[in-house]
């Protein structure tokens, strides 16, 4: 079994694998060029910080916390998600002001509620299509100079596409849970790490005025896998899995054929 985007030590939640040589391998090969996003919930506490940002750490230094709350919470996500918004321009090779960030922004730009939503200009996926015009579209120098020369690298490392690819970026963030000193955040996320996600929570204490650290990871959603299609390690046998996939496939099946009257699709299909 070959993992797929493997969870933290600290994370838990759904967790890919494909199984077999061949067909693991190919899966994981086949999933990283979709790029599909990926959804979390992050819990935090207020009022303390570690050496390692984490729970497990020692206690770096502690502060009060009691003057946070929902609201503030709230308008401190909603300045993350907006602060991230010229990243994500910058992101897809959109000139910001533009006509054409304009209809990126305006088309769903983060969400997963159509499946022809918006991709890397550097993924090299083909079925992949974009939901708006190109011409005006930002063309990086390093993009420029492999037209016209070939750049021969080692396999062990990354191209300057390959490095701005694996780059952590937000794509939706909003409060669910908050009951201090603890706090929980949903977060879709392209090319997620631990690390990331343990920086955000401690900027997020930063700008509350206080200090935080991260408690727990969970992974509810990795692309159109959510928790209701998953197994348990104890029930991972191929009997199960088997019948998980079947009803994985009905439920797609009918999920893609209910239709609003605008002719969108329910949920996130």
């Amino acid at each position: 079994m070959t993992p797929i985007n493997p969870l933290g030590e600290l994370s838990s939640g759904v967790q890919i694998y494909g199984i077999g040589l061949n067909g693991g391998y190919s899966m994981v090969d086949d999933l990283r060029l979709i790029n599909h996003p990926k959804v979390y919930h992050v819990t935090g506490m207020l009022g303390r910080a570690s050496t390692n940002g984490i729970n497990s750490g020692s206690t770096l230094l502690r502060a009060t916390w009691r003057h946070v709350t929902r609201p503030k919470l709230d308008r401190v996500l909603s300045s993350l998600e907006a602060s991230s918004q010229l990243s994500k321009l910058l992101y897809y090779d959109l000139r910001p002001n533009t006509y054409s960030a304009y209809k990126a922004l305006s088309s769903g730009f983060h969400t997963i509620n159509h499946l022809d939503r918006l991709r890397p200009s550097t993924n090299s996926d083909p079925l992949v299509k974009l939901d708006f015009d190109q011409t005006n579209r930002i063309e990086p120098s390093y993009e420029q100079i492999s037209k016209y020369r070939d750049i021969q690298m080692d396999s062990t490392t990354y191209g300057p596409s390959e490095q701005k690819e694996k780059q952590p970026l937000i794509l939706r963030l909003q409060s669910v849970v908050f009951q201090p000193p603890f706090f929980t955040y949903e977060v879709e996320t392209l090319h997620d790490t631990q690390e990331f996600f343990v920086d955000l929570t401690a900027n997020i204490g930063a700008h509350l005025r206080t200090a935080s650290l991260t408690t727990g990871i969970r992974r509810i959603r990795d692309g159109y896998i959510t928790l209701d299609d998953v197994l348990l390690l104890k029930n991972l046998r191929v009997d199960q899995a088997l019948c998980r996939i079947a009803l994985s496939i009905d439920g797609s099946k009918n999920r893609l054929s209910q239709r609003t009257d605008d002719g969108n699709f329910h949920g996130y299909y």
